[in-house]
Order: C-alpha cells, then sequence, then structure tokens
C-alpha cells in the first residue's frame, strides 16, 4: 500500500510540498528591486517575492506570501509599514547609505551598507536562515501527518471524514488541526488553506477548475476570508447582513465547483499561481 493511500486503499491527495522560507523586497527603484528579486531567489533555500515599491504594495505582499524575512530600502519611510506587518513580523534587513540619518531605520532588524555591495547582504540572508533553523522560531515544516492533515483540509473534508480517511480518531485528527493553525500561524481552517496556497505548499489537483470572472462583492469576500475574517467580521467590514455573506459563500461554492471556504480559497489561490503571478486573486 502506497504511503498516500487511506486505511482502505483510497488514494489520498498529493500531500503539501516541503516549506520553503520566503523573501519579500521592497525597493523604490524598480529596476533595482528586480534584479534584487532575482538575486535573492537564487539564495538557497529562499523563495523571492516582489518588488514592493512602496509600503502599502509591501502590506499586501506579506499579507499574500508570509515572508519570514523582508529586504527593504531603510531610507524609504518604511518604518511605519513595518510596524504594520501582520504577526509573526518577518525579520527586516534594511539597505541604507553610510551617511542616512538613523532615526530612518530604526525599524529595521538588521541594517546593510548600500556601498558593501552583495556580500554582506547573502551573509545577513544566510546567518538568519542558520539561526531561524536552529532555533524553529521563524518557520516550521510540518509533520508528514499534519501535511496529509492540511491537504484534506483544502479539499473541505469534514473533521469525521479525514478521520475516516486517515485511519484515525477525530479528537486525533482535531490535535494535528490545531498543531497546524500553531504552525502557520492562523484561526481557522480557511485561513490555514490560503496560507499554504499562497505559499505555494498546495499540490494542484489532477484537474482543477479554469478560471472564471468573479463579481466585486466576491472578490472582497475571498479576500477577507482569506485574512482569517469570519462571517459576522465580514458582513461588519462590508456593511452588510451576515445573510447576505452566506448568500454569497453558496454562490460561490456553486460557481466553483466546491463545498467549503478553505476548498474555495485553495482554488482561487491556485489560478494565480498557475499564470505565474503574485496571488492575489481577490483585488477590486
Amino acid at each position: 500500500m502506497s504511503p498516500l493511500d487511506g486505511p482502505s486503499g483510497t488514494a489520498l491527495p498529493a500531500p503539501v510540498a516541503a516549506i520553503r522560507p520566503r523573501v519579500a523586497v521592497q525597493c523604490r527603484d524598480r529596476l533595482l528591486g528586480d534584479a534584487l528579486v532575482e538575486w535573492c531567489g537564487r539564495q538557497s533555500p529562499l523563495v523571492a517575492v516582489g518588488p514592493a515599491v512602496d509600503g502599502a504594495a509591501l502590506l499586501r505582499l506579506c499579507r499574500t506570501h508570509h515572508p519570514v524575512l523582508v529586504v527593504v530600502d531603510a531610507e524609504s519611510g518604511i518604518c511605519e509599514t513595518l510596524a504594520q506587518l501582520p504577526p509573526p513580523r518577518p525579520y527586516a534587513i534594511g539597505l541604507r547609505s553610510a551617511h542616512a540619518p538613523r532615526a530612518a531605520d530604526s525599524a529595521c532588524d538588521e541594517l546593510i551598507d548600500r556601498a558593501a555591495g552583495l556580500p554582506p547582504l547573502a551573509a545577513a540572508l544566510q546567518a538568519f536562515l542558520a539561526h531561524a533553523a536552529r532555533t524553529g522560531t521563524a518557520f516550521q515544516r510540518l509533520t508528514t501527518r499534519e501535511a496529509e492533515v492540511l491537504t484534506l483540509l483544502a479539499t473541505g473534508l469534514r473533521t469525521a471524514e479525514m478521520a475516516l480517511l486517515l485511519g484515525l480518531s477525530p479528537r486525533t485528527v482535531d490535535n494535528h488541526r490545531r498543531r497546524i493553525y500553531a504552525k502557520l500561524g492562523v484561526q481557522c481552517a480557511s485561513h490555514a488553506v490560503a496560507t499554504a496556497a499562497s505559499a505555494g505548499l498546495l499540490a494542484p489537483p489532477a484537474t482543477s477548475p479554469r478560471p472564471i470572472p468573479l463579481t466585486p462583492r466576491e472578490r472582497q469576500i475571498l479576500e477577507l476570508a482569506d485574512r482569517g475574517l469570519s462571517t459576522k467580521q465580514t458582513a461588519r467590514q462590508l456593511l452588510v447582513s451576515a445573510k447576505t455573506v452566506e448568500n454569497t459563500w453558496r454562490h460561490l461554492y456553486g460557481k466553483l465547483g466546491v463545498h467549503g471556504r478553505a476548498e474555495a480559497l485553495a482554488v482561487v489561490h491556485r489560478w494565480g499561481t498557475e499564470a505565474g503571478e503574485a496571488v492575489r486573486p481577490c483585488q477590486t
């Protein structure tokens, strides 16, 4: 029996991939930013995303990709933005000129002199990754079982269904879910799947629905669910009733051919991944 088979021989979905830490790049100069993204992406085992040209773009990038590291232009007024980054806050490496005022870069965890070139930045990246690997504070790998549970969460299965498929008790599945939420820094299944999908951790299914147009309201609701908001929180944010939000979700399920929020978010995130774009399916 294959390790991807359930107790009855039923094939399980492809498991999540090994977690690779992400680094987001912010730079006012787009040409330099593109070069930094390409260079950072060659620093194993990092996956580089960006560049963001300003603070607002950096926030969007971090909410989408959940990087463990950010490389920023420390002289671009980025301090306030770094304070707004969603938890767990990524480690911030700032690039600055030797003559820049110290107050401008106080939010960075580490500073690199631009004039020194790439070697100090490479050393800083590798030093951070070595420390993260030793302490486990920046990112953690999921166990094989946790990866299986997360993959099944993305298909919309309930706890009892996952337990039957995996040959476990419902309580054991719930324990795995709690550990997954803690490792990913989320509070619910839909947010866990959104986080994993945006980080490229979910293998695509054998068949996946093709991208279809979404209404502005559907995009808003998907975006808020992607951030972990509940039905009531979404309704308050959009100034509509909870019933309206629920009706929109039901319409989305039918349109996407799915059975739950986690599965819906996984599908929409894959559209962005397959297009080779930043996974931001819910912009208006």
